[in-house]
Order: structure tokens, then C-alpha cells, then sequence
């Protein structure tokens, strides 16, 4: 099999930091063990998630003719590769893709990663693949009425074997978030620093000062880039414990992800809490009223549901704060704690348990091979041009 992803970075649209393009690297690394398999970059730079690997081409944007211009040399692509499916991320390289079948026959499916469920217009017939349990029931009901296709809710992952190699080879010789307070419990919040997460850091700040004023020194990271500057000389400007950093550095927010092997616990969204379970931490999530919410046994239907989102309830039979001393004091305790999310992780969210399940979906969109009508496609354009051209009067 020949598997083609595409993705876009384009610069009115994206800022090339979206966890989603590390799911793009994770499909890469677990495929191309078994088969031949190619990504395209469409946007004049590639995200730095994708920048070490040789099987990216690049499609630069065009400023006045795209999608077109990018459509024909997608096009071109596939037929001189001869791929047997053209795999999605995102909803600009779907519509490239959707254009491109004028050049060609191969089949295109779209995976609609996290996020809120795009309730106002969604191509039809798509998507093939959905992350969460949101979107799958406002699809689900969607395509039910249209009688359109059937959809797969197939939770965001990665292979385990991105981790095999321990703390050593994860974080190496490169540059070390952790170098002081070896005495402290540390913690790690990554996540892009914007006002969407605003509340979930101010949270992240009292949690951890209120670990340090009961008797658990603490010190919290907060690491990631900087897409809002103003936000982080604000979340600076209210830092009144050095036992709290705020990380910006380009070489340290870089796969950012690679140090959460230094923390003792982790507070994180979507793929960053993924990725703390892989690794057996204490890992805390962000509720829909602003506060912590632990992973664990009672816990876990509720997160992946919403891709551990911060529109994930608040569970109040669960004080984080008491969950988290209760299993520092508890050696027992804490193996529970390591096993159930290893065997969550496992059951729920390594790429390797989907293998079949994602090949499945790619077999019936060969056999479906949908193109969709020239109504929606405009439709589809005309949701994306207008941002663009917006963007580019402002």
C-alpha cells in the first residue's frame, strides 16, 4: 500500500505548533514499518514537528491562485506515485485534496482531530475518522439522516515505541527543562501559551502554590510557544513564587512533549495528557469550570470522551488535590496508579491497537471513493478564502 498524509501550514491560518502535526509524525513513524508512505506539506514552511523527516514534500502556497495551484500539483503527485489513499488532518489540505481529484482518482478521506465539533458547516461527506466522543455523536446523527457513510471515531494516538527508549533517549543530549530543585515535586503544564488556556494556567499556578504552603515543595514549568507574547509577561507579571517558570525558549518548546519524561507530574490537553499516560505520570487535565481534573480509573471515560479537552466536566467525587497527597504517601498507591495507565494507554490509545481499524476505513474510502458535488465544494472554498482574503485586506 501506498499512503499519502497531508497537512497545511499556511500563514494566515495556522502558527505550525498544532498537536496535530506530531499525530501526522506518529501515523509516519508507526506506517511507513509497513508501508510506503509520503507526506505532504502544504504552506511555505514545514511545522518543525515534521522538519527531521525525509519523506516531506513541501508545496509552497501560492498567493493569488490557491487552493488551485496546489490542487494541480497535489495532483501531479499522485499520479506519479500512485498512492492508494490521500489521508487528511485538517480541513484546508482536505479541500486541496478535494480539488486535486481533478487530476487524479486517488481516494480522499479527512481525520477531524480535536477541538469543538464544527457544528456551523462541515464538508459533506466527511469526515471519515473522528477523535472524540463529541464528534462522533453530532456526525454520527448527521451522516445517520443524510445516509451518507459510516464514520470511526478512532482516538488521537501514537505508538508506544515513540517512548521505548526511556528518559535517556527522549531527552539526551539536548537541553534540559529540569536542571535545579531535584528536592522538588515538579511539575509540567504544557501546553501553547494563548488566552484559550489562560484559566488552566492561573489554576496550574494555585495548585502548585498550594502544594508548596502544605508541606510538598513544589515548582511548576509552564512550557510551550509563545503565541500569545502579551499573555505570558501577564502570566510573568502575576509569578510571585520562583518555584513557578514560564519557558518559552525556542529550543526547549521544540517537541516540548520530550520532557515530560523530567516531571513527577504532568497537566495537559489532548495529546500532551496522551503522552503522560504512555509514560505512567501523575497526569491532571483542565475541566470546563477552569479547575484540575486527575486521570485515573473514574476519570478516564469522561477525558477521552473529550479528548481530554478542558471542555471535560468537572468531576466533583474527586479532589485532585487529595488524590494527588493520597498517592505521594502511598507507594502502593502509586503502582495502582502507574498500572491502570499503562492499561489505559494500551487498551485505548497506542497506534498499534488501531493498526486494523485505521486500514479498515482506508479500505472502505477505496471502495467509496467519494468526490462530493461542485456545490459543496465551492462551499468548502468559500470557508476558507474568505478568512484569507479577510486576512489580507487587515
Amino acid at each position: 500500500m501506498k499512503i499519502c498524509f497531508l497537512v497545511s501550514n499556511l500563514r494566515w491560518l495556522n502558527t505550525g505548533n498544532g498537536g496535530h502535526y506530531y499525530t501526522v509524525r506518529s501515523y509516519y513513524s508507526y506506517f511507513k514499518k509497513f508501508f510506503l508512505v509520503k507526506i505532504i506539506v502544504i504552506g511555505n514552511d514545514v511545522p518543525s514537528a515534521l522538519a527531521d523527516i525525509k519523506d516531506v514534500i513541501k508545496i509552497d502556497e501560492s498567493r493569488l491562485s490557491w487552493p488551485i495551484s496546489e490542487s494541480y500539483k497535489v495532483g501531479m503527485i499522485a499520479r506519479d506515485y500512485k498512492f492508494d489513499i490521500l489521508h487528511c488532518f485538517d480541513s484546508s489540505s482536505l479541500l486541496v485534496a478535494r480539488w486535486s481529484l481533478m487530476f487524479h482518482s486517488t481516494p480522499v478521506l479527512w481525520t477531524k482531530c480535536g477541538g469543538k465539533t464544527l457544528k456551523r458547516y462541515t464538508p459533506r461527506g466527511f469526515p471519515d475518522i473522528v477523535f472524540h466522543g463529541e464528534d462522533y455523536d453530532f456526525y454520527f446523527k448527521k451522516m445517520a439522516k443524510k445516509k451518507s457513510h459510516d464514520i470511526a471515531i478512532i482516538p488521537n494516538r501514537f505508538s508506544a515505541l515513540e517512548f521505548s527508549s526511556g528518559q535517556d533517549g527522549q531527552v539526551g543530549k539536548k537541553k534540559r527543562l529540569i536542571v535545579h530543585d531535584k528536592d522538588c515535586f515538579n511539575i509540567i503544564r504544557v501546553s501553547r501559551i494563548s488566552k484559550k488556556y489562560k484559566e488552566g494556567f492561573l489554576h496550574a499556578i494555585k495548585f502548585s502554590e498550594w502544594l508548596c504552603s502544605n508541606g510538598c515543595p513544589a515548582h511548576l514549568y509552564i512550557i510551550g510557544y509563545p503565541e500569545d507574547k502579551n499573555l505570558v509577561l501577564e502570566l510573568q507579571s502575576i509569578i510571585s513564587d520562583k518555584r513557578v517558570t514560564v519557558v518559552t525558549d525556542k529550543e526547549l518548546t521544540r517537541n516540548a512533549s520530550r520532557h515530560l519524561w523530567e516531571a513527577d507530574a504532568v497537566i495537559a490537553s489532548g495529546r500532551g495528557a496522551i503522552e503522560s499516560l504512555a509514560m505512567g505520570k501523575l497526569t491532571f487535565i483542565s475541566s470546563d469550570k477552569g479547575g484540575l481534573i486527575p486521570l485515573c480509573k473514574e476519570t478516564f471515560s469522561d477525558a477521552l470522551y473529550y479528548n481530554f479537552s478542558e471542555r471535560t466536566p468537572s468531576n466533583e467525587s474527586i479532589d485532585p488535590k487529595k488524590w494527588l497527597i493520597q498517592i505521594l504517601q502511598s507507594p502502593a498507591l502509586s503502582e495502582v496508579y502507574f498500572t491502570e495507565a499503562q492499561s489505559f494507554f494500551k487498551e485505548s490509545l497506542d497506534l498499534d491497537s488501531a493498526k486494523d481499524e485505521i486500514l479498515d476505513v482506508y479500505d472502505r474510502a477505496a471502495k467509496r471513493n467519494f468526490r462530493g458535488s461542485v456545490v459543496d465544494l465551492l462551499m468548502h472554498s468559500g470557508f476558507l478564502i474568505i478568512p484569507k482574503l479577510r486576512r489580507a485586506v487587515d
